[in-house]
């Protein structure tokens, strides 16, 4: 492994290290990718994209992953009996529109760029493009171990058995997530920012022999509080349309909701029934049935995120409740940041590990709605959604900086939004002024099964115009030209 001495190393072929990995080639960079087989065929998490991963996918992946993509028009929240709805695109639109490749990202992208990801199909076809790359060096190997020198704080080797190693690597990468190999060599503590959930999840799918409804929960990313007295269990579920598929799961308490209590079968008759009662009777259209997950974890963030030569990249640094849909995006804010982490881009890490951390106001916020009682008014949904989009704004900002390899840049309108969203995130007053009551479209209910019938004119025109900030900015565009 001599030759391979005094190179950048991607440690896990996971989604993270392979866009990193996707990322050193498009620059020419030479590298070693270590990492394992072929992703298996079964569901996996991280199929909604965030507005900053939305536009990753067209720009860094590329319309060859197109068929990877399904569109997202609308984030939604089934709360006690009220149904709430941050409108984000106009259904009727075709995803061809969709394509940004090419271009500098903008904020004017979200309007036709948020999409879904089947992730079973993007991480083989990922995972074989990464390795087809001649700037890729890819090892399989699934022991390496991490020598680090705590003085220099560096990595020295990367152990790989059989007595071969990679020797004075000259950045590391750890795309380990969770276990994070790196961090446990360094030392580096983590702070738990839950009690652990047990998550359990599915595909539900169809043959595509016949046309689906049009209802408007097939065109979003949809969220649903369960409740112990209603349900029989309490949790955050998801709903995510994948065309023919469904992405369907739920996180509870590990601690309250055992397997020897409720098997993952168990859990998803409740879920499928809590949402069947609710007016959404997704088996109905979805009768086949995919292989059940569930893993057992708690939210966290490590104490630091780099050091002389390495990086803990996305969820090896910090992982979030998964409704701020922000996995992707932390995945590719390191792709992006990757080659200035090699060429020892000044203030690169203290960029990285401070846009990661003001993740942790967007966790705790929904935070409080999962673990609070359910709503009762239709002001707590109202408030909800203005104080997420008030982060979103600066988050979007922070992201596009890192896109557009403007880091140190303070006049680009990425910039402005992000000082003024940081204002807004500090008054309630002025989240109102912003959100409006037409943005953020709220229902009531008396009988819970009205809910899945909660948005009339949802794919109208008109509706897109008036209840989206997709439609603000669509309309504003228009102006500029």
């Amino acid at each position: 492994m001599d030759m391979l001495e005094n190179t950048p190393v991607i440690i896990a072929s996971s989604l993270t290290g392979l866009v990193i990995s996707r990322s050193l080639s498009n620059q020419g960079i030479h590298h070693i990718l270590i990492g394992g087989d072929e992703p298996d065929d079964t569901p996996r998490l991280g199929e909604s994209m965030n507005e900053g991963a939305s536009i990753d996918c067209w720009r860094f992946l590329g319309p060859e992953f197109k068929s990877c993509f399904y569109t997202k028009s609308h984030i939604s929240l089934l709360n006690g009996k009220h149904a709430s709805m941050l409108y984000t695109g106009n259904p009727n639109r075709s995803i061809d529109k969709a394509n940004c490749n090419g271009n500098k990202a903008s904020p004017f992208m979200v309007v036709n760029s948020l999409i879904h990801v089947d992730r079973i199909k993007l991480d083989k076809l990922l995972y074989h493009q990464t390795r087809a790359s001649h700037f890729c060096t890819f090892i399989r190997n699934s022991r390496a171990k991490i020598a680090y020198d705590a003085g220099l704080d560096k990595v020295t080797k990367v152990e790989l058995g059989n007595d071969e190693c990679i020797n004075n690597p000259s950045f590391v990468f750890d795309a380990t997530g969770p276990f994070g190999l790196v961090a446990r060599a360094a030392d580096i503590g983590k702070m738990e920012l839950t009690d652990r959930e047990r998550v359990v999840w599915t595909h539900y799918g169809r043959e595509p022999i016949s046309t689906l409804p049009k209802v408007w929960w097939l065109y979003g990313t949809n969220l649903l509080r369960l409740e112990q007295a209603v349900d029989g269990i309490d949790g955050i579920a998801w709903l995510i349309p994948l065309g023919n598929t469904i992405s369907v799961g739920v996180s509870v308490e590990a601690a309250t909701y055992r397997p020897d209590k409720f098997s993952a079968a168990d859990v998803m008759q409740l879920l499928d029934a809590a949402f069947a009662r609710r007016g959404v009777n997704y088996r109905s259209l979805f009768p086949e049935t995919k292989v059940v997950k569930e893993l057992e974890h708690a939210y966290f963030i490590r104490h630091r995120a780099y050091g002389s030569n390495w990086l803990l990249a996305g969820g090896s640094y910090l992982q979030i409740w998964f409704p701020s849909s922000s996995g992707f995006s932390m995945s590719t804010l390191a792709a992006h940041l990757a080659p200035h982490f090699i060429n020892g881009t000044e203030g690169v890490g203290r960029f990285y590990e401070q846009t990661m951390h003001r993740s942790l106001r967007f966790h705790d916020h929904i935070h409080d709605m999962i673990k609070d009682p359910p709503f009762t008014n239709p002001y707590q949904a109202q408030r909800f959604w203005s104080h997420w989009y008030a982060m979103l704004i600066v988050r979007f900002s922070q992201h596009l900086r890192a896109a557009n390899n403007d880091l140190a840049s303070s006049d680009l309108i990425y910039k402005k939004m992000e000082d003024g969203g940081a204002l807004v995130e500090k008054s309630e007053m002025l989240q109102a002024a912003l959100i409006r009551k037409n943005y953020v479209r709220t229902k009531e209910v008396s009988d819970l099964a009205e809910l899945g019938q909660a948005f009339p004119g949802y794919f109208t025109s008109l509706f897109f115009l008036q209840n989206s900030y997709a439609g603000l900015l669509a309309s504003l565009r228009l102006r500029l030209r």
